[in-house]
């Protein structure tokens, strides 16, 4: 089934509704389209980020699928360069296989925004979405990313998804005292949950392969 990507506006937002309650009615999906219509921020200059929300829309005007660009400006040597971040990618697909095909058209529609595209935080490399950027030529890469702890008492107290391990509540008070070697500073500031988010935990990257001139030949089973 042919679709074409557009970006999200607010006459697309009914289609976006009807989207979810389809994969809702059969399945638990990891994410959902938009319900509100986003203010698409355009294209990248030198000095911005923009993120782009796209909806793909086949010839009866029904939204299959969709995926949010982070738009910005890179450098390989000296020279600039559009990068393309590829967000919550999302595809009729996942639950029916008649539209297995737009996941394909997704990462063609990339490659026209750019041809220097990744993608970060996608779990295990056995995803859907993983492995069929693998099976199109993509280089899939654990990649692990800095951790930095500056308050380890509050981080500790906080972190609820560790503390269900009961190594972890055993460990919980020693560790507060001998990973700092002193008790925190009253002036020391806690990270943001962006911050640490960031920076913290084993994701998966996948880098296209930006050397290439031109649009590798796609397959998909």
């Amino acid at each position: 089934m042919k679709v074409e990507f557009t970006p999200l506006s607010a006459s697309l937002v009914p289609g976006c509704r009807a989207f979810n309650e389809r994969l809702r009615a059969r399945t638990e999906p990891p994410f959902l389209l938009p319900e509100n219509a986003p203010v698409n921020e355009g294209a990248a200059t030198d000095a911005a980020i923009c993120l782009n929300h796209y909806v793909a829309v086949d010839e009866g005007g029904a939204v299959r699928g969709g995926v949010l660009l982070m738009e910005q400006r890179g450098w390989l040597g000296k020279a600039a360069i559009p990068l393309v971040n590829i967000q919550s990618p999302l595809s009729e697909g996942i639950v029916d296989r008649k539209f297995s095909g737009v996941s394909l058209q997704m990462l063609k529609f990339v490659y026209s925004r750019s041809p220097y595209a990744y993608a970060v935080g996608m779990g295990s490399a056995e995803n859907s979405f993983p492995r069929l950027l693998r099976a199109a030529g993509w280089s899939v890469t654990p990649v692990p990313f800095v951790f930095s702890v500056i308050d380890p008492r509050r981080f500790l107290k906080e972190i609820g998804p560790l503390r269900s391990g009961s190594w972890l509540t055993q460990i919980q008070p020693r560790s507060a005292i001998r990973s700092s070697g002193r008790p925190p500073g009253p002036k020391e500031p806690m990270p943001s949950g962006s911050d640490v988010a960031t920076r913290s935990a084993f994701r998966r990257c996948a880098t296209s392969r930006p050397w290439q001139p031109s649009i590798p030949t796609w397959s998909h089973a």
